[in-house]
């Protein structure tokens, strides 16, 4: 009986695997402007005076190779966008203390709020109508208002009216109303009433756009928005070192879902959205830059209709590039 030995010899042919060689293509919303002069002196009708809403201009080509493909694999965006801003400060009220239905306005100053001082700006909005009117986020540790006139006061809240001069944006657009978790059956006189749960804030998440970079995808994104559009990447707001709404319960005034206050979102993607490139197409030297909310608007909608409010973060991202 014979057995068949395994052979090795010093010329066995070997196969080796390694990665695909990479770049790294780096964008920041600060380069928009050639120097701090030219940012200085911008104002509210200046080009690429947004952070969300700009393009890179260069006499080159930002990148030559032979790039075949493009995924963001890193993100840092500080969100200095509040939750009560110009699309979600105001809404109406009607009360009715026995002499007939009257309806006013209420109209909260820009900023961040935390679910317990939205209640306390609304309240003392309400009060000289209604004395005794009270509201509060948080009872029974659920997160949502819950209101009350203190007496047979009844009292009802009501969205503005879209596309109209008070309110000039679409149906689509969120509202102080729905901010509050609030329904038509708020709209509704009573004594008492309760909103649905809310974490308060304006915006869930941005879309990061830039057509030229995702030009050459084949495989288009889709989105359940009104609107698809191919983008970069999407962030999510969520806990950036800001937030204390995992430490403490609705019910506390220190509450404070992400949104509520400033915060730096960085995000390190794991596995990036790979993205098409031609190898024999450089990337140009004019590159645009959009952010979009979740409604499918774009973020600078938020800070136009008056003065710069200052609500200008710069923020920054890392793009590999990779050879086959």
């Amino acid at each position: 009986m014979s057995y068949l030995m395994p052979h090795y010899t010093a010329s066995d042919p070997a196969t080796t695997v390694r990665p695909s060689s990479t770049s790294l293509f780096v964008v920041d919303s600060e380069d928009r402007f050639p120097d701090y002069n030219t940012s200085r002196g911008a104002t509210s009708t200046s080009a690429n005076i947004s952070p969300y809403s700009f393009t890179i201009s260069r006499a080159e080509s930002l990148m030559n190779g032979f790039a075949s493909r493009l995924g963001v694999t890193e993100i840092n965006f500080p969100w200095g966008i509040p939750n009560i801003n110009v699309k979600t400060k105001g809404m109406s009220f009607t009360y009715d203390d026995g002499r007939g239905p009257t309806t006013l306005p209420i109209t909260l100053t820009t900023g961040f709020y935390t679910p317990a001082e939205l209640a306390t700006a609304i309240q003392s909005l309400v009060t000289p109508a209604v004395p005794t009117f009270t509201i509060a986020y948080g009872v029974n540790n659920n997160p949502a208002f819950s209101y009350a006139t203190g007496g047979t006061t009844t009292i009802g809240f009501n969205a503005l009216a879209y596309n109209s001069a008070a309110y000039p944006w679409p149906t689509q657009t969120k509202q102080l109303f729905d901010l509050l978790g609030f329904t038509e059956a708020n709209a509704a006189l009573t004594t008492t009433g309760a909103g649905s749960f809310t974490f308060c804030q304006s915006i869930r998440y941005v879309d990061i756009v830039s057509p030229t970079l995702v030009y050459n995808q084949a495989n288009r994104d889709t989105m359940s928005q009104n609107v698809s559009r191919n983008a970069l990447c999407r962030i999510y707001l969520g806990d950036g070192g800001g937030s204390a709404q995992s430490s403490v319960s609705p019910s506390d005034p220190f509450y404070c879902p992400p949104g509520c206050a400033p915060l730096t979102i960085y995000r390190n993607f794991t596995q990036p959205k790979q993205i098409q490139w031609l190898g024999n197409q450089p990337i140009p030297g004019n590159l645009q830059f959009t952010v979009y909310d979740d409604t499918g608007a774009p973020l600078t909608e938020i800070l136009t209709g008056g003065a710069l409010q200052g609500e200008f973060l710069d923020w920054s991202m890392t793009i590999l590039i990779s050879e086959n």
